[in-house]
């Protein structure tokens, strides 16, 4: 059986083609971690986690310390074929969200490799085989505003999420609704108000027949989230506030939200994001796959696979790598076709990393 002979982490940062704001942060680079898994038979497999402290309190330095304290215990261990290797896998523990994700997702690739299976099938039965994506709109100008809301429209999207938290949401949300027509619109405030702010914002901006509410209130306010999700007739959708599966037990719970924001690096990995989303099912909530700003096609990959055995998925992110960083790391394009992805079928995770782009933005 393989075993594992080699593993390296990195500190990377890739450069963004253009700044991409939100009411948390304004970010120019990805401050990524990357993992490299080595197996004497000469596998190696990539994993990716993007550590951000406003969400989980990890940092990129934090992440990148305890991977390197961590990786050493795990050499000489074997991936003993599909299944006790997917177990090993699951049993990974004692690492914060982002150091498992990104360690999870080397594994997953290697072992796909190993038994010549695309990861999807590792995960589950195989429900989707595309999926419709959404394109995301920066914070900012209506300009700018206006400008992604036109080119994402002529690339056949159909479904949009606008970042808000500014002084003139109603206005840019106004524009976007009469420049793509009857499209789906949904609004994001990564927690930049109150509850009274929120709901004011949301009846101003509602006769734009928007879908859903995302993160309107601070992340560590469940009761904040649990009021607008009582007298908010749109659904509302945890994305900070739900980091962990506890987070999603007690979310379900006190019904403080209708929706999950399901991301791979805040939640701690593919095999964390399934447990949550059974929560979501369990309790009849809706859920998407999200994606981080700045992830690179290995992160997007991982979250594709973790699409095509998701039942019920109301919205799928991702795809921007090559639209948002000066150079992807992969050297397939997993850019959405005409707003639509499609689940990958190559052994692993199916993409091709460049290590001489990886290695040219290694901070660390």
């Amino acid at each position: 059986m393989p075993k594992i002979s080699g593993l390296e982490v990195f500190k990377v940062d890739i450069p963004f083609r253009a700044a991409f704001k939100h009411s948390l942060k304004s970010r120019q680079n990805s401050e990524s971690i990357f993992v490299k898994a080595s197996l004497d038979s000469g596998v190696t497999g990539f994993g990716e986690s993007l550590p951000r402290s406003y969400v989980t309190g990890n940092t990129q330095d934090a992440v990148y310390a305890q991977l390197k304290e961590f990786l050493p215990k795990l050499l000489g261990a074997e991936l003993n074929g599909l299944n006790e290797g997917a177990l090993f896998i699951r049993s990974l523990d004692g690492i914060e969200a982002e150091a498992r994700c990104a360690l999870e997702i080397a594994l997953l690739d290697c072992l796909g490799k190993v038994s010549n299976v695309p990861v999807h099938d590792i995960l589950g039965e195989t429900l989707n085989q595309s999926f419709a994506s959404s394109a995301v709109i920066s914070e900012g100008s209506v300009l700018k505003t206006a400008v992604a809301a036109i080119y994402f429209k002529s690339k056949g999207y159909r479904f949009f999420k606008v970042k808000v938290g500014s002084y003139n949401d109603p206005g840019r949300i106004r524009l976007v609704r009469r420049l793509v027509g009857d499209a789906d619109i949904r609004i994001d405030a990564n927690g930049a108000w109150d509850v009274m702010r929120a709901l004011e914002m949301v009846e101003k901006i509602r006769r734009f027949d928007i879908s859903c509410v995302e993160q309107p209130t601070p992340k560590d306010d469940f009761d904040a989230m649990q009021e607008m999700a009582d007298f908010c007739t749109e659904p509302v959708m945890a994305d900070e506030s739900l980091c962990t599966v506890n987070d999603a037990l007690k979310l379900a719970q006190i019904r403080g939200c209708d929706m999950f924001n399901v991301r791979l690096s805040k939640c701690g990995g593919i095999n964390k994001c399934m447990e949550i989303i059974k929560i979501a099912l369990d309790h009849e909530m809706g859920y998407q796959i999200g994606c981080h700003v700045g992830e690179s096609g290995v992160l997007t990959a991982a979250a594709m696979h973790l699409a095509a055995v998701s039942k019920r998925m109301a919205y799928f992110e991702g795809g921007y790598s090559r639209l948002l960083l000066k150079e992807d790391i992969i050297e397939e394009d997993l850019t959405p076709r005409r707003g639509i992805g499609y689940t990958l079928n190559k052994p692993g995770l199916g993409v091709t990393v460049n290590e001489d782009i990886l290695r040219k933005y290694v901070v660390e």
